[in-house]
């Protein structure tokens, strides 16, 4: 069974790092991903997870089909199940979010 939890984000240098995931948790999986100036993360889909991505710093566009979505600092952007996209960060400096997904069935 899950319990409530303190998770403190990752100190190494790491690009990205889960936090949580199963069976720490039910079904939700979340992490930290910090990106260079002009970096990218590999394009995915979604499959059956909705997500929800939270700009601590920098700026972002994500990318979909045919669709560019730019956001920024203390912005959130939700990702719909079943959706193919990438983030790449559009600014001048290091972009670091958080994702958070969970199975929609």
């Amino acid at each position: 069974m899950a319990s409530i939890r303190v998770i403190s984000p990752p100190t190494d240098r790491k690009n990205s790092a889960s936090f949580l995931k199963p069976p720490l948790s039910v079904k939700l999986r979340s992490g930290l991903v910090i990106l260079p100036a002009g970096g990218a993360g590999e394009r995915h889909s979604t499959e059956s997870y909705e997500e929800l991505i939270v700009i601590l710093e920098g700026e972002a566009v994500l990318l979909s089909e045919d669709r560019e979505f730019p956001f920024s600092t203390g912005q959130v952007c939700y990702v719909p199940p079943y959706t193919e996209h990438t983030m790449r960060n559009s600014g001048t400096s290091v972009l670091k979010y958080i994702y958070v997904v969970t199975k929609t069935t």
